[in-house]
């Protein structure tokens, strides 16, 4: 799941806000954006067209764009608390293997 919102969220929200217009402005063809990559994974690829038309892929694309960032975030803090509670005890546990040790 953390490597979607990787891919979705933050990523997806630079290449189609900062990185297309201005690749557009300096003259290049318009081929991609992340928005068409995913509408050719989810719709082609992945053959959800079946059950998703384009017109509801384009509406709710930008919702679950949103979630995927606040996701992400969400992942960075909670590796951030899980890093700071691993190191804690591994030091803890290395405090209690060394007072074993003296107490033999």
């Amino acid at each position: 799941m953390r490597w979607i919102t990787f891919v979705i969220g933050p990523v997806a929200i630079i290449i189609d806000n900062y990185i297309e217009p201005w690749i557009t402005k300096m003259g290049l063809p318009n081929i991609l954006t992340m928005e068409d990559l995913s509408q050719w994974l989810i719709l082609d690829v992945l053959n959800f067209s079946r059950w998703i038309d384009v017109d509801l892929f384009l509406r709710i694309y930008h919702h679950v764009n949103w979630v995927s960032c606040i996701l992400f975030v969400i992942f960075v803090i909670w590796h951030a608390v899980m890093k700071r509670k691993t190191t804690s005890a591994a030091r803890d546990l290395t405090l209690l293997e060394e007072t074993m040790r003296t107490g033999i």
